[in-house]
Formats: structure tokens, C-alpha cells, sequence
């Protein structure tokens, strides 16, 4: 069983069942806070669009008994709507409760995700819904994140900032090699790239989109994720599957077809994990 990052989030129960539309969920904050949460889409195409891509919802109330969580709720969210894939559940830290087809009232009018960092009201900036598809800017009341794929580590991050709780992880937090490579702990392998412009995520999606079909084409695994180190402007995307040597022979061919800038590498997870250039 692949381990998982450092979360307040607490392992409830594994599954292999893919989430639907209408899953109704929840996970505990360090065995002392319930959360619930929803899945609004269970087919974007905020990345790659290959069925791994969930719209959900996570809300601002108070869950003292989860068994009695009873659908239709507003909208009232705790965190701005994220697109995630299915590790959360299959880890266990997102545990599905019961399906009830979504109501009218239930979801926003549309969902807002920026194309790089910083603040609403950017000008230069393009706003897009969970299909990938060009959206308005958003409204001063509306609720939006940066564009990407979210693994359950960043989820937890932003739930444990909205609770006032200290993050169980930071993955901005400077460490030599040694230490990074401690990261594969929740990753099969982890590609290292350089991004020229920090602010403009477009090509790093087109990249992790590109890898992501090459392990979808093979089976070897799927993406967990990825982070932008603002500071020193790297960019590190992770994968996970039984076989860390089936993802790197997997990825390697689409790797070397993208012509990648110098300074990029691959971690291979294993006994001995294994760093290479590319």
C-alpha cells in the first residue's frame, strides 16, 4: 500500500470505488473535527480529462454525527470548489457516506479557477471553469483557486488554513535532496521541472496533462499532483502506482520527447530511490 504525505486529515477507510456525482463524504482533522463534503462532477477536464478528475465541494458547517448528514445543502463552502482526483479516497483520508442525486440550489451558478498566482481583479488574468473551458472573471463574492490539479495533500492544506489549523505539511519549505526525496513517501516518483514564469501554470498543465495520458495509455499509474516553489521557481509533479520502475519506463519517452530545459529531473521511488537527469 502506497503511504501517504503528512495530513491532518486521518485515514478513515480505503476504497477502490470511484467517486460519482452526488457523493455525499467526509474527513477528520486530526481525529477531532468532521467535515463534510460533495462530489459535483465526477467527468472535468481540468487537466488531462481522462476520468480521474472530480469537482467537489467541502462545507462551512458543524458535523457532529456524519450518519446524520441528510442532503439538500447551499452552497456555503469552506474552501473554494477544488478539482481532485481519487487517491483521497483511495488512501482512506475521504470516506463516502451515501449518493443523492444533486438538487436545484445545491450547486454555485459556475466555478472559477485562475491561470497562474496572485490576487482577484488581476487584469492579465484568465479564468476558467472545471472543463477547462474560458469563464468571466469572477465576482467580489465569488469563490476561486488557481487552475490545476489538486492532490489530497494540498486539499488538506487549504482545509487546515480555513480551520486555523497548522498545516501538516509545507511543500514550499526549503530541504536538501535528501529530504525531498522523503516526499516519495506519498509518490511513486516525483519529475522536477523548471518553470520559466512562475505566474503562468498553462505549460505545466500541458505537460502533466501529456505524462498523465502516457500512464493512462500504459497503466501504469496516475497523478497525485503538483506544486510551484514561487521562490526558486520549480515545479514538481507526482505519481503513484504499484511500479515506480512501471511509471518511469512510462513517462520517460514523453519526457524526453518534450525537450525539457536543463536542470529537470525524475525520482524514482523503491529501497534506493533513484534520482535522474533529464
Amino acid at each position: 500500500m502506497v503511504r501517504h504525505l503528512p495530513t491532518n486529515m486521518i485515514v478513515l477507510k480505503p476504497s477502490r470505488t470511484k467517486p460519482k456525482s452526488g457523493d455525499l463524504f467526509v474527513c477528520n482533522m486530526r481525529g477531532e473535527k468532521w467535515v463534510a463534503g460533495r462530489v459535483i462532477h465526477n467527468q472535468c477536464r481540468m487537466m488531462s480529462g481522462t476520468g480521474n478528475e472530480f469537482l467537489v465541494y467541502f462545507y462551512r458547517m458543524t458535523v457532529s454525527d456524519p450518519t446524520a448528514l441528510r442532503p439538500p445543502f447551499t452552497p456555503d463552502l469552506l474552501i473554494p470548489p477544488v478539482v481532485t482526483n481519487a487517491l483521497g479516497w483511495r488512501v482512506g483520508l475521504f470516506h463516502t457516506l451515501g449518493n443523492y442525486p444533486l438538487q436545484a440550489g445545491e450547486t454555485l451558478g459556475r466555478h472559477y479557477f485562475k491561470e497562474g498566482s496572485g490576487a482577484w481583479g488581476d487584469p492579465e488574468a484568465d479564468y476558467y471553469d472545471e472543463f477547462h473551458e474560458p469563464s468571466p472573471s469572477p465576482g467580489p463574492h465569488d469563490q476561486w483557486t488557481t487552475i490545476g490539479l489538486s492532490g489530497y495533500a494540498g486539499v488538506d492544506i487549504e482545509l487546515s488554513k480555513a480551520l486555523d489549523i497548522e498545516p501538516a505539511w509545507d511543500p514550499l519549505a526549503e530541504v536538501d535532496n535528501s529530504q525531498s526525496d522523503l516526499f516519495l513517501e506519498g509518490a511513486s516518483v516525483i519529475v522536477y521541472l523548471a518553470v520559466p514564469d512562475v505566474n503562468d501554470e498553462s505549460g505545466l498543465a500541458e505537460i502533466e496533462a501529456s505524462l498523465g495520458e502516457a500512464l493512462d495509455r500504459t497503466g501504469a499509474g496516475e497523478v497525485e499532483g503538483h506544486g510551484v516553489d514561487l521562490a526558486t521557481g520549480r515545479a514538481e509533479i507526482r505519481f503513484v502506482g504499484r511500479s515506480p520502475a512501471r511509471i518511469r519506463d512510462a513517462l520517460l519517452p514523453t519526457l524526453h520527447s518534450l525537450m525539457l530545459p536543463p536542470g529537470c529531473s525524475m525520482v524514482v521511488g523503491g529501497k534506493r530511490p533513484k534520482r535522474i537527469e533529464l
